[in-house]
């Protein structure tokens, strides 16, 4: 099963050449990610937005 915005699409599927004369070339790419995956990767960005967050403050923008 294929989704595309919303277009699900279960293989084998034909698309028809509506005008012109073609050739039209399709590609597409397939990824899996496993939850664990996805929660190391969630860590990560969290750690790289604090890192980025403490390097924005100076001594200056802190005052008196």
């Amino acid at each position: 099963q294929i989704s595309i915005k919303g277009l699900e699409l279960v293989p084998p599927v034909t698309f028809v050449l509506q005008c012109g004369a073609g050739p039209v070339y399709l590609s597409g790419q397939h990824i899996t990610q496993s939850e664990a995956e996805e929660e190391e990767l969630s860590e990560e960005e969290f750690s790289e937005e604090d890192v980025g967050d403490e390097e924005e403050f100076s001594e200056e923008d802190v005052g008196d």
